[in-house]
């Protein structure tokens, strides 16, 4: 699930860039080096980041082991855990912000759940809320990965945000208009009904789109879960967690 807005810069935004800025100068936080593309496919550009060998070059004079992508297996968001450096602040009363420890893009941040919740399960109504409330402050892209199979290398619940001003090679006004051309053209020619989704032609994968009413949102947040499992459900998609339960456990 993908949710982008685009606004002006405000104290959100401004704390996040502080807070990388010293996350950094102390070590906390650690910048993957990669080497960017951009493909154009159908007429939309994509960015594509392939990592660089000098992640996994020792330092001169450093010993050990060689750059580990990845955390332990232990939880690195829970509260024994957690690097005070990281965290931005609370996100509501069951949400914490912090930065993406190995972050690709600038200020690359996460939303994750005080208590654990697994990232193989459905967004909650809480998590909707926070990050549509996050993604419209910062403003930002929101984005869910669900499981390793979509590329989560953590089990505690965590959804991501990169703010629009981060997005590389093309600035968030062409991001944006870019978008919004897309969802235009697929207006144009797909009998919608205002209000109800539709696919975009030029992407061959499984999806659906929803322009959501912002008004309507601000008013009455639980419409984002409804949203969110009608979608869900108009796809046939299911989480890994809904599949065990259903079908027992899944070797």
């Amino acid at each position: 699930m993908i949710a982008v807005a685009v606004g002006n810069r405000n104290d959100l935004r401004e704390r996040t860039r502080l807070k990388s800025l010293t996350a950094e100068s102390c070590g906390s936080l650690q910048p993957l080096c990669t080497n960017h593309f951009t493909i154009v496919d159908q007429g939309i550009p994509f960015s594509l980041f392939e990592l660089s060998e000098k992640n996994f070059e020792r330092k001169e004079g450093e010993k050990g082991k060689k750059f580990e992508l990845y955390e332990p297996p232990t939880d690195p968001f829970s509260s024994l855990n957690e690097d005070p450096k990281l965290i931005i602040g609370d996100a509501g009363n069951s949400h914490k912000h912090l930065l993406n420890k190995f972050n690709v893009l600038k200020d690359h941040t996460l939303l994750i759940t005080k208590k654990f919740q697994p990232q193989e399960g459905p967004l909650t109504a809480e998590d909707l809320k926070v990050l549509y409330q996050n993604v419209v402050e910062l403003p930002a892209v929101g984005f869910y990965n669900s499981g390793p199979i979509s590329g989560a290398s953590q089990r505690h619940r965590h959804m991501q945000l990169v703010p629009c001003d981060a997005l590389p090679a093309h600035n968030s006004h062409h991001f944006s208009s870019t978008l919004d051309k897309l969802v235009s053209m697929a207006l144009s020619v797909c009998d919608v009904n205002p209000g109800s989704t539709f696919i975009i032609p030029q992407f061959n994968f499984r999806h659906s789109v929803r322009v959501l009413p912002q008004e309507e949102i601000q008013k009455d947040e639980s419409l984002l879960k409804h949203y969110y499992d009608s979608m869900l459900n108009e796809i046939g998609f299911s989480f890994l967690s809904q599949r065990r339960n259903t079908c027992g456990t899944i070797s």
